[in-house]
């Protein structure tokens, strides 16, 4: 076993930065630990002192739910951070439900305390060395990774510690609201944050990591590293990128349930992805609209294939149960259009009149009305959108993406072309290349500003816009193009929950093939997959158009 440890960890030296601690030294650490749960004994330091370390975290799973797990610092105490980690995580672990029989002395439950224990998967993750932080705390988020990087916080005498494998197993990340709800528990609230750093009162550091961690006891443990399970190999030409389609198409199709014969849209939010638990919201009446015009979207573009089947049934599915809600928006009016248009469907004059009364009202609504009467053969009403689309300064412009950039491949006019030409060239400038700082991950996502929050449905919606100004574009533009349009491609794909990924969780049949929020936030949106479907049909169409040539 330490031959094989030893193994991954030189495998795994190329993800370790120069402050994150040494592959074999976790290699070490874990072995002692898996040693130590199995005999459900930590010993004493002076008698196996283990490897010298600042910190670590110790979590233990049954059948892939946390029911233990303790964290320490050797800035808390003297004890070493391994052997109270160890210790504590065992602990919870006997006082679970599912272990607390087996926690007495007795001597009779030892040995089935020890093989209760011994059939538990262990996850060790070990920390670097402190890194304090300055600059104005709103800011401190620059100098951190959210997924990779750990935080503790100061406040006087006392300690937090946000290992990024904790973090991982209740779906949070190191962002500038961890900071700030942390700092709020000791009473700190964001206008006083500074002052309290300055003062010397609070100090925030960053703490490097690497975690090595079990899928199930007896398994080889492996490096993970959150959001990098997905980096794989990018995506080279239009084929990939319609299985990319299609197998979007079908997470978001199980987003659907069918109860007592009508069909209800859940998605699942508040994720934590060690125990298995969920809050299941219903669909809005908007999302809803979004999503069947994107799976309507998807059968017409691939009416042959066997999961355009299944994306036209849900698609009326969905489209029933929109035009039944009496809460319908403009924004869901303009969603159903074109959800019926995609499917071929008679539109109802009284759902026309609705969008047609949307030209007049706040963006995206007057653009997505816009878009949908122009492909209903409108053209007075979309005229006058186009006109004021005109109007608008770039900035103010991409409020209007992606539906105005998707109207502009119904034949706008020059000049609308070149405000929209304005729109992609700042689209491509915030397009993400390998050497961003949050690493391959975030590579082709189109990030509009510098925070982690940017890369969430924000950077769905722009990627989107981008994709649809790439189609747009005349043969002799998307030549140079195509490699923005694979990297854009390449990111959906990254986003998008994988077998490895998904068998961190108790049920990985619930999350396999979703759009994760972010590289550091599992959790998926049924706006934000339908967002996926329609561009990557979108980038599909680009690729394809272009090929022709």
């Amino acid at each position: 076993m330490t031959h094989t440890l030893s193994i991954i960890a030189l495998l795994c030296s190329a993800l370790a930065a120069d402050t994150t601690p040494s592959p074999d030294t976790a290699a070490e650490a874990w072995s002692l630990a898996r040693q130590w749960v199995n005999a459900g004994v930590v010993p004493s330091p002076e008698t196996t002192p283990g490897p010298a370390i600042d910190g670590a975290s110790v979590i233990l799973r049954f059948d892939g739910k946390l029911i233990g797990a303790d964290a320490a610092h050797r800035a808390q105490g003297d004890e070493t951070p391994l052997h109270a980690a160890v210790r504590g995580a065992i602990i919870k672990a006997l006082s679970d439900h599912r272990l607390s029989s087996l926690a007495s002395h007795d001597e009779g439950m030892l040995d089935l305390r020890r093989t209760a224990l011994a059939n538990l998967a262990v996850e060790v993750e070990i920390a670097g060395p402190l890194q304090p932080l300055n600059g104005p705390t709103e800011l401190l988020h620059q100098d951190i990774h959210p997924a990779h990087d750990g935080v503790v916080i100061r406040h006087e005498d006392q300690w937090t510690l946000h290992f990024p494998s904790r973090l991982y197993a209740t779906g949070r990340a190191a962002t500038s609201k961890l900071l700030f709800d942390t700092l709020l528990v000791y009473g700190v609230a964001d206008v006083r944050a500074d002052g309290s750093r300055r003062d010397g009162e609070t100090t925030v550091y960053r703490m490097p990591a690497i975690a090595l961690t079990q899928h199930a006891a007896g398994t080889v443990p492996s490096v993970r590293q959150r959001g990098r399970e997905e980096v794989g190999l990018p995506l080279t030409n239009q084929a990939e990128v319609a299985a990319l389609a299609h197998r979007l198409a079908g997470s978001l199709a199980q987003f659907g349930r069918l109860p007592d014969d009508a069909m209800q849209w859940w998605f699942i939010d508040g994720w934590s992805p060690s125990r298995d638990t969920w809050t299941e919201i219903e669909a809005s009446t908007q999302d809803l609209a979004l999503t069947a015009w994107a799976l309507a979207a998807h059968a017409r573009a691939f009416p042959n294939d066997v999961q355009a089947t299944v994306s036209r049934t849900h698609a009326k599915a969905a489209i029933d149960a929109v035009s039944v809600r009496t809460d319908r928006d403009a924004a869901a009016d303009a969603s159903l259009m074109l959800a019926m248009l995609a499917s071929n469907m008679t539109l109802p004059p009284d759902l026309v009149a609705q969008v047609q009364a949307a030209i007049d009202g706040a963006e995206p609504a007057r653009s997505m009305a816009a878009l949908a009467l122009r492909r209903h053969g409108d053209v007075d009403a979309p005229a006058h959108a186009t006109d004021r689309w005109l109007e608008l300064n770039a900035v103010q412009l991409l409020e209007t993406l992606p539906w105005s950039s998707l109207a502009l491949k119904e034949k706008t006019s020059d000049s609308m072309q070149a405000r929209l030409s304005q729109s992609r060239e700042l689209l491509l400038a915030a397009q993400a290349s390998d050497a961003h700082r949050w690493g391959p991950e975030a590579s082709g996502a189109v990030l509009l500003k510098d925070d982690p929050s940017a890369i969430g449905l924000t950077a769905l919606r722009a990627g989107w816009a981008l994709a649809a100004l790439i189609a747009a574009e005349d043969p002799q533009e998307r030549v140079w193009l195509r490699d923005r349009a694979l990297r854009l491609a390449t990111h959906l794909k990254r986003r998008t929950i994988s077998d490895a990924t998904a068998e961190h969780w108790a049920s990985p049949d619930r999350i396999r093939g979703c759009i994760r929020r972010a590289p550091w936030d599992e959790r998926s949106t049924i706006a934000g997959q339908a967002m996926a479907v329609l561009t990557a049909l979108e980038l599909h169409d680009a690729l394809q158009e272009s090929s022709q040539q």
